[in-house]
């Protein structure tokens, strides 16, 4: 989804190639969820989303080919 993008503004990025930077998000797209203001990270509760039943969730993310998150309970 991003190699398009990367060519418009001819950047070396958007491709899992050797050598290439890893920049990747693995998302879950069976994960389901409600979304609840207490569960928010802000201190801001307000939002038009609460309540709504909502699919996915980040599972890892890696950063130039190293894991910076990843869901507690998930292997690597």
């Amino acid at each position: 989804m991003s190699s398009a993008p990367a060519a418009a503004f001819n950047l070396p990025v958007g491709q899992l190639l050797p050598g290439a930077p890893a920049d990747l998000a693995v998302f879950d797209t069976e994960h389901e969820a409600v979304i609840n203001a207490d569960d928010f990270y802000s201190k801001g509760h307000n939002s038009p989303f609460v309540g709504w039943h909502v699919y996915g969730a980040t599972v890892a993310t890696i950063v130039a080919g190293k894991v910076v998150y990843i869901k507690e309970g998930v292997q690597s």
